[in-house]
């Protein structure tokens, strides 16, 4: 009995503090020398960052008050929350795994392939690895283009 009285007690305690986590502010880059530097805007109040379609011209700034913000594509590099770091790219962000390599950086994006199989199509996402000579520089799929 003093077992169970002692378990409910714990898991009470785990999803108390679960539900009382920190969130991590963003930060937005709007070039790789300001990433570098750590100079990047601190946003305490944004909820979440939208990319939109390919052929939008403006990325949504979504607050936790619910209220929207947009800001050019162009205008941004990228952005930070806690220690994952990603880079405006195209049409999507992708993840910057070695920001501060000196040789190559390698990045990491997901992307939906289809294929058949008896049962009919099937789409899974598949993590793909980026390489890039430096953080602005372009981004190819094999290291050896990277380094050229």
């Amino acid at each position: 009995m003093k077992i169970l009285a002692y378990l409910s007690i714990v898991l009470v305690g785990l999803v108390f503090s679960a539900c009382q986590r920190e969130v991590q502010p963003y930060v937005l880059y709007y070039s790789s020398a300001q990433f570098k530097t750590q100079q990047g805007d601190t946003l305490a109040s944004l909820k979440t960052i939208k990319n939109g379609i390919i052929f939008n011209k403006n990325i949504t700034l979504v607050m936790r008050d619910g209220s929207r913000k947009e800001i050019s594509k162009e205008g941004l590099w990228g952005y930070s929350q806690g220690d994952k770091v990603y880079r405006n790219y195209g049409d999507r962000f992708i993840r910057v795994v070695t920001p501060y390599s000196d040789s190559t950086i390698k990045y990491m994006a997901d992307r939906s392939v289809t294929f058949w199989t008896s049962n009919g199509n099937r789409t899974m996402n598949q993590v793909m690895l980026l390489y890039s000579k430096d953080l602005d520089s372009k981004v190819y799929t094999s290291v050896k283009k990277a380094k050229r």
